[in-house]
């Protein structure tokens, strides 16, 4: 999954709730996001962004082997 594969919150709001569905559907795999089907569009907007963050700051370190 690239950086651009991720919705704004902008974007996220300016869709309808059945496209953000099919967009947690598609790349659940990584949001890793359970339920999302019953949840209504604020809470899955917020459990979207919140997944992207820990998404985010998952970035591998660098070890120096000196």
């Amino acid at each position: 999954m690239k950086r651009s594969d991720f919705k704004k919150e902008e974007q996220l709001k300016a869709m309808k709730v059945g496209d953000i569905k099919k967009h947690v559907s598609a790349f659940n795999k990584h949001y890793a996001i359970s339920g999302y089907s019953k949840l209504k569009k604020a809470a899955l907007i917020s459990a979207v962004l919140s997944a992207q963050t820990r998404l985010g700051g998952a970035k591998k370190k660098k070890t120096c082997y000196c």
